[in-house]
Formats: C-alpha cells, structure tokens, sequence
C-alpha cells in the first residue's frame, strides 16, 4: 500500500475540517432537529457499558482466523490468517461513530433495518440494544460471522439475523423476500464499484422515509467519486457529509442538497 494510499483519509479531512459547520449555521428546521439529537451528543451512555467491554475483550483476543473474503477495507494487512484482536483494532466502527449509530437508530425507529458488513458484530449490537425492530446483518468472512454470533449470544441480542454470504450474492435473495427498508448501514468492500452496485441493489426497497447511512465515504478516490455519484441520484433529496459516513435521505419534502456537517 502506497504513502499516499495511506495519508488520503487525512488529506480528505482536512477539506472536511475547512467545510463543516454547526447547528448554528442551519436553517431547515428538520435538519436542525437531525444535528441535535443525532449529530451533536457525545455524552457516553451507560447502555453502552457491556457493548464496550465486549470490544475490549475483542481487542485481546488472540485467536487466529483464516479470512476468506477480506474486501477492500483494510489498509493494515492482506494477510489471509489474523488475530480476532487486528481485526477488532482496525475493522469495527469506534465507540463515537457506534454511540451516533444508536442515535440515528433512535430517531428513525426502523421496523426493518439491514446493515451490509457485521465484522465482529459491535456495530449490530448497539443499533439492537434501541429498536424493537428487526435487523439483518450480512457478513462474508465465515470465521468473522462465527465471532459475530458470539458476540450476539454474549450481549443478548435479541433482533439480529445474520446472514453469512457474499454482500452482493446475499443481498438479492433477501431483498426478494423482504418489505421496505426503513434503515440500511452500508460498511462492506469500501470500493467505488461495490458501494455503487449495493445502492443500486437497495433501491427497490427504500421508501421515502428511508435513511442509508455509506461508510467510509472517505476512505479512498473511489469511495469519494461513489459518494458524489450517490448525492447527484435522482432519489435522493437530502445529503450529509459526516466524515466517517454518508447520510442520504429520500423526502421530497426536504430540499435537495449536501450538508458537511460536525460530528
């Protein structure tokens, strides 16, 4: 992996840092709505407590695992075999972009959610521990998937389906036999062709009130030009840039348009 492979998340936030703005500087009063309760809190909850001891325990796992589907999310290694510990170190959503998960999750209470990338299963478990809803999880590594159903069982989650498979081959059968999405996490192979064909995959089963939140929007050249490509689609009204994600809503009544906001 290149230097400059490796320093384009840092070039890409300093653009971030020189555009976004606040709550003081927004003047749609849904989107003023969204910032306060989903953006701006950053006090750690104490719901949060067994979810972030599980992860510490991921963090020393030692175990070795043979990796069969690695995607393009890593920057670190390419090995096929790694420690439950790496992957846990540079694969899971951190604790703050995991408290705005369960935020976001809070503001929509979906009936139908689907998250397209488990890795170990931490990110599930914070969006299942506020919705009563159901959530469906894919995830393509089967040894990852293994680690992940522990994880489900040491948390007691009690909403969580998780479906091991290929994101793109598991995707199309569920999306056959499921209703409307109401929220869909979109943390899978972080490439500009795979986070295209996802979306394109999704589309029959968003409603306008659906919410996609795309990760890693700033990963890489490709993952930016996805991430232009999604704002510009004719279903989607509403953007917002958060660095580490992309939000895409589809209400025509909320004025088309990208906000970069803080968070």
């Amino acid at each position: 992996m290149s230097l400059s492979r490796r320093l384009y998340p840092a070039k890409a936030y300093f653009s971030y840092w020189l555009n976004a703005v606040d709550e003081q500087s927004l003047h749609s009063p849904f989107l003023f709505k969204f910032y306060n309760e989903v953006l701006k809190p950053k006090s750690p909850s104490a719901a949060f407590e067994p979810i972030e001891k599980h992860r510490r325990a991921l963090l020393r796992d030692k175990r070795l695992i043979d990796l069969q589907d690695p995607g393009a999310g890593s920057l670190v290694s390419r090995s096929q075999q790694r420690t439950v510990g790496s992957i846990a170190k540079h694969s899971l959503s951190s604790p703050v972009f995991c408290s705005f998960l369960y935020r976001l999750t809070r503001f929509q209470q979906p009936e139908r959610s689907l998250e397209i990338g488990t890795s170990l299963g931490i990110s599930a478990a914070y969006l299942d521990k506020v919705s009563s809803g159901s959530l469906t999880t894919i995830e393509g590594s089967p040894a990852i998937a293994a680690i992940a159903r522990e994880t489900f069982d040491r948390l007691a989650c009690q909403n969580i389906k998780l479906i091991e498979g290929r994101a793109q081959e598991a995707l199309m059968p569920f999306i056959q036999t499921t209703p409307k999405l109401d929220l869909v996490f979109i943390d899978a192979h972080h490439s500009e062709e795979a986070t295209l064909s996802f979306f394109e995959s999704l589309r029959g089963s968003l409603h306008q009130q659906s919410i996609v939140v795309v990760g890693d929007i700033h990963w890489s050249a490709g993952m930016e030009r996805a991430w232009r490509q999604l704002i510009q689609h004719e279903s989607v009204t509403l953007s917002v840039d958060i660095f580490h994600a992309g939000i895409l809503f589809f209400n025509p009544d909320l004025r088309k348009g990208t906000e970069v906001l803080w968070c």
